[in-house]
């Protein structure tokens, strides 16, 4: 899981942009979270995969 933290599945970093879009530091927490919870989603799904 350490690998895939802090870049999205092209291999750039999803916390960049982030900044750009959105003015308010509440607005870039609820995107990093958001972006947090796709990676664990993504995780599950890897390790479900690997498992078969």
């Amino acid at each position: 899981l350490a690998k895939g933290l802090g870049r999205d599945p092209v291999g750039r970093s999803p916390w960049k942009p982030v900044s750009y879009r959105m003015g308010t530091p509440a607005a870039d927490l609820d995107k990093a979270w958001e972006v947090a919870d796709n990676l664990e989603a993504d995780a599950a799904i890897a390790k479900r995969d690997l498992r078969k």
